[in-house]
């Protein structure tokens, strides 16, 4: 298999990433308050399109960043993405406290291999990303590492609610899990394995979703 990481150069990624090369992270305390803001500000989008979520009209959880300025963009997905991210187990991923203070952790990591990064977030953010859509500004934040971070939540509300364990979420963002974890639970190979696979039942998933809806497939794996 060809690694598709070879095809993307650093700037693609951080252009895609919106992380220009001499951006640096707030301090821990603040990008702790803006995990919980980017969760609330989606939730609170998509309430607001509550109506038309049943019929297939979703607010993207991952931001773009046009210049200086932030927005959320609209997706045609059928009703079951829903629990990708707004309800169910995604939305108590999004609620507990570990997890949250995990992607804290994670995010320095994550962004020091934008190449990586790219690549193991390209596919939530295939997904989620509708060209055609409409989008609207996010007004009273700003920050460089606002869609990356949107783009982390996103990835971990999606895996957690297909199953995966935090180990195995960690493992598809090409992290080493080995480093970054004191006394893993089960061996390594395990952790990778079970994410490989549940990974698959994921996507078998949502490509059901999108075939019952719209009588059409729709990738979002690579």
């Amino acid at each position: 298999m060809v690694d598709a990481r070879g095809f993307l150069s650093v700037g693609e990624a951080r252009r895609f990433l919106g992380w220009p090369e001499h951006a640096s992270l707030p301090d821990e305390a603040t990008l702790r308050a803006h995990v919980d803001q980017v969760i609330a500000r989606n939730r609170e989008l998509m309430r607001r399109q509550s109506k038309l979520g049943q019929a297939g009209l979703l607010v993207s959880p991952i931001w773009e960043l046009d210049g200086d300025r932030l927005h959320a963009r609209l997706a045609v997905l059928p009703s079951g993405f829903l629990s990708r991210y707004f309800e169910g187990e995604a939305r108590e991923a999004l609620d507990d406290e570990a997890l949250l203070e995990l992607v804290v952790e994670l995010l320095p990591a994550v962004l020091s291999d934008p190449v990586g990064a790219a690549f193991a977030l390209g596919d939530v953010h295939r997904v989620w990303y509708d060209a055609t859509a409409p989008r609207r500004a996010v007004v009273g934040l700003e920050g460089a590492h606002l869609r990356a971070l949107s783009l982390l939540l996103a990835d971990a509300a999606r895996k957690l609610s297909a199953g995966l364990d935090e180990l195995e979420w960690m493992s598809t963002l090409g992290l080493p899990v080995e480093e970054l974890v004191e006394g893993l639970d089960r061996p390594l190979e395990q952790i990778t394995d079970g994410a490989r696979t549940k990974t698959q039942a994921m996507w078998s998933e949502e490509a059901a979703w999108v075939r019952a809806a719209f009588g059409v497939d729709r990738a979002g794996q690579p």
